[in-house]
């Protein structure tokens, strides 16, 4: 017996098979989106904004003009990310930083 392409492209009627084909397609979709977005800052970025966020967990914020710039790199990394939890902290650390620079209209945004 002989497979033709008839019979090779015909419909096995397995629902799970099916199902199994879509949810490939879906999962490989969405590593394909998680890998453009390491790659949109790099993993030496992602390391980089995950080392600072560690360092000012442990250390309070001593001179706000030079904490700044470096928050609101680590935000932007956080938010391309998708990382709310700890992007919110970020904005907190922010927030205290404009406060105690006396913009408190800035440290409420």
């Amino acid at each position: 017996m002989v497979a033709t392409s008839a019979d090779l492209f015909r419909p096995t009627g397995s629902p799970y098979l099916k199902r199994a084909g879509i949810l490939f397609i879906v999962l490989w979709g969405v590593t394909q989106v998680v890998a453009q977005q390491a790659t949109k800052f790099g993993s030496r970025s992602i390391a980089w904004a995950d080392s600072v966020y560690r360092a000012f967990e442990n250390v309070k914020a001593r001179d706000p003009a030079v904490n700044l710039p470096v928050l609101d790199s680590v935000l932007s990394v956080l938010i391309a990310q998708g990382d709310t939890c700890r992007s919110a902290r970020v904005d907190s650390w922010r927030s205290n930083c404009f406060d105690m620079l006396g913009q408190l209209d800035s440290a409420v945004f």
